[in-house]
C-alpha cells in the first residue's frame, strides 16, 4: 500500500469462523490477528492490548516512536 498511514493500521479478523484452520486462513490473508463472534470482551481486550503493545515495542526498538511503520508483521491469533 502505498499510504503507510494506511498501511500501518492493524486488521483484526472478527469471524464466526472458529476453528484454527479459519484463523490460520485469516492470518494467511494478511490479518494481524483474529477473534471469533460471539465475542468474549477478555478475549477482544487481550487483542487490542497485544497488538498496541507490539507496535510500542517496535517503534521503542526502532526509534520511530510517532512515526508511521510497518510495526503489525508478527500475527497474532485468539
Amino acid at each position: 500500500m502505498s499510504d503507510k498511514d494506511k498501511a500501518s493500521i492493524p486488521i483484526i479478523a472478527m469471524t464466526a469462523n472458529a476453528f484454527e484452520e479459519d484463523k490460520r486462513d485469516a492470518i494467511a490473508a494478511g490479518m494481524n490477528g483474529h477473534i471469533a463472534k460471539p465475542i468474549q470482551v477478555d478475549k477482544l481486550l487481550s487483542i487490542l492490548s497485544e497488538v498496541i503493545r507490539r507496535q510500542s515495542l517496535y517503534r521503542l526498538k526502532n526509534g520511530t516512536m510517532g512515526k508511521t511503520d510497518d510495526a503489525f508483521t508478527d500475527n497474532v491469533i485468539y
